[in-house]
């Protein structure tokens, strides 16, 4: 069954072939990656007994965590022992699907570099653009690192070179990678990068945000810590001139969590809260905000996590900190 929705048609269920990406490694062996339908970013899903389950697979995971413990989160702060990323690693499925990510890409790195690994993103982009196109959605939209983190200079080129090659696919992602950021801001407009900041990487983040022109993803327990944590941000040398405001992403602490309408990260199909409907087609929050994707504002954005939550990661020493 399909509805009229966003673009042309709007499907009910994710196709088979959806979540998988066949390419090819410079070693000559076969590689798959298996992308994500994650409803937050999906521009369409349906909202019914299960929750809000995602109709197009637009975003790509890896096992989170530092690397001491086998993840891709070379940015690892003490803010991360809560990641969400990492709690959706109880479902076994996810984590196989991220460990075997890692691996594969991890593989593709080792044989090929960069340019090996920037052939392998391309062809994630034209397979996500060509699920979402055939139903006449005209902007492309791709959520890097859902779980995980951008783990070699490789990988940060890879995907710049990726978007260069794809302008017409609209990427964004989130890092505490540091040192990634000075080869992701190459990938062209419709790639939009944000340094992730917590109260235990922010000046080094900062920094790092100014010096390249690119705004901040600050993650707060409250209100409260968020208004601190700008304020020294604001202090940074030329913070003032590039990061010109922060806004609060809907979902995450924002109006949309507070309005009793249903799950903050869906909306109805029109774009509209006010229209979610039980077991009717929704679209993610991020297609319709648009605030952290190229075609948004640009501004920083405050994530409110509401609280430490669970140590996910209790095999981590408390000394780790973040690494550019």
């Amino acid at each position: 069954m399909t509805a009229v929705a966003v673009g042309r048609v709007v499907r009910r269920s994710l196709p088979a072939s959806a979540s998988v990406v066949l390419s090819e490694c410079s070693c000559g062996a076969s590689v798959v990656v298996r992308l994500s339908a994650d409803s937050k970013t999906s521009p369409a899903g349906v909202w019914g007994s299960k929750g809000a389950t995602a109709v197009y697979a637009n975003a790509i995971a890896t096992t989170a965590g530092p690397r001491s413990v086998g993840g891709s989160c070379v940015g690892f702060t003490e803010s991360c022992r809560s990641c969400y990323g990492k709690s959706l690693e109880r479902y076994s499925a996810f984590e196989r699907l991220a460990a075997d990510n890692l691996a594969t890409l991890q593989h593709v790195e080792q044989c090929g570099g960069a340019r090996a690994l920037s052939r392998v993103f391309v062809d994630i982009l034209d397979h996500v653009a060509e699920h979402q196109r055939r139903d006449g959605l005209e902007r492309v939209t791709f959520r890097w690192n859902m779980s995980g983190d951008i783990w070699s200079e490789p990988v940060a080129r890879a995907i710049a070179s990726a978007h260069r090659a794809r302008p017409d696919v609209e990427g964004w992602l989130y890092t505490r990678t540091l040192g990634a950021v000075r080869h992701l801001v190459r990938g062209g407009d419709n790639l939009r990068v944000y340094v992730s900041a917590d109260p235990h990487n922010l000046l080094k983040a900062a920094r790092v945000a100014v010096r390249h022109q690119v705004p901040l993803a600050i993650l707060a327990d409250d209100s409260e810590q968020a208004r601190k944590m700008w304020d020294a941000v604001r202090s940074v040398s030329g913070a003032w001139a590039v990061l010109s405001g922060l806004r609060q992403c809907p979902a995450a602490g924002g109006k949309w969590s507070t309005d009793g309408r249903g799950p903050a990260h869906i909306v109805g199909v029109d774009g509209r809260r006010r229209s979610l409907e039980f077991g009717g087609l929704v679209r993610g929050a991020c297609d319709v905000c648009r605030l952290c994707l190229p075609s948004g504002l640009g501004a920083s954005v405050l994530f409110l996590r509401r609280g430490a939550g669970r140590d996910l990661f209790s095999s981590v020493p408390v000394s780790i900190g973040a690494k550019s």
